[in-house]
């Protein structure tokens, strides 16, 4: 039976071999979702009822 590796499905892997790109992808995330987000205004929903 072959064994997995801990860090085998970690998106920017993980341990001694960790992604040089890690800080970066993460801080351009941040920045493309706030660039987004600043376009759209939300509001409750005039049928929205509280529970």
């Amino acid at each position: 039976m072959k064994t997995i590796r801990i860090y085998a499905y970690f998106s920017f892997g993980g341990g001694p071999r960790d992604c040089i790109g890690n800080h970066f992808a993460l801080m351009e995330g941040v920045l493309v979702l706030a660039t987004i987000a600043k376009r759209y205004k939300l509001r409750v929903a005039s049928n929205h009822h509280e529970v």
